[in-house]
């Protein structure tokens, strides 16, 4: 466990405090998975999967409660891939794309998915809904900006 935390948390755990806690419930699913020689591109299709069962539970079944327990361990293997990725050396671009989709994947979920478990039948409520997922999207983006900028000048 020390040597996956050296090798991909160093920094995070320093410079996040509070982020940092879902890495308790992260860590040992990472230890677990690199045990079983799972990879990180199998996680994040694992993660992608996970988020379209866990919405259209929210969504077609009425089970709210399984459906948000699945959206938060979909949430948890978005750090999992990325530190079996970091701790195998495994990262290409196919698991960039994979973090991609999930995160767009995954605020529809949980914007929307919110607003079905509030009142599903308040039009209204999944519009606001659907405009923070558009929000939360663009903030996302800009906040990747900066990254991409400098991966494009001086990585390419």
């Amino acid at each position: 466990m020390n040597k996956l935390i050296q090798t991909t948390h160093v920094d995070k755990k320093k410079s996040n405090g509070f982020y940092y806690l879902h890495r308790v419930f992260s860590v040992p699913i990472t230890i677990l998975f690199l045990s079983l020689g799972v990879s990180a591109n199998f996680v994040s299709v694992l993660m992608i999967l996970l988020t379209f069962i866990g919405y259209f539970s929210l969504y077609f079944f009425d089970v709210y409660w399984y459906g948000f327990l699945v959206l938060i361990f979909a949430f948890f293997l978005d750090k999992v891939d990325g530190d079996i990725a970091r701790f195998t050396n495994t990262t290409d671009d196919k698991s960039v794309i994979f973090d991609l989709v999930y995160h767009r994947l995954s605020l529809i979920a949980l914007f929307h998915g919110t607003a079905l478990f509030v009142d599903p039948t308040d039009a209204r409520l999944h519009i606001i809904a659907l405009v923070a997922v558009v929000v939360a999207n663009i903030i996302e983006e800009i906040q990747m900006f900066p990254y991409r900028i400098f991966g494009q000048k001086y990585l390419s």
